[in-house]
């Protein structure tokens, strides 16, 4: 009984996750850069299509040793009520 109770709260947990924009691009950037997740600021820069919008990091934005970049635009797509982010690229 306990571990069902443990089961269910962690698929909420993760359903919550991924129910907003906010925490959907924050958990995909806390992948790449914990620090900037929590100290970055972002805003709306363009809708792709219907179930893709695109947000740029204002401020703080991960960056990668391998290119020496920063990674700023930000996909969030939309799946019925859950959100998926992942990096988009240069605009």
């Amino acid at each position: 009984m306990k571990k069902k109770i443990i089961e269910i709260v962690a698929i909420l947990i993760i359903g919550g996750i991924l129910c907003t924009t906010d925490l959907s691009l924050r958990t995909a950037v806390f992948i790449v850069s914990p620090h900037s997740a929590v100290t970055m600021e972002y805003e709306h820069y363009k809708t792709e299509s219907k179930w893709c919008e695109l947000y740029k990091i204002t401020k703080n934005p991960p960056h990668e040793v391998e290119t020496d970049g920063d990674l700023v635009i930000w996909a969030v797509y939309r799946i019925g009520p859950l959100h998926y982010s992942k990096y988009f690229g240069w605009a």
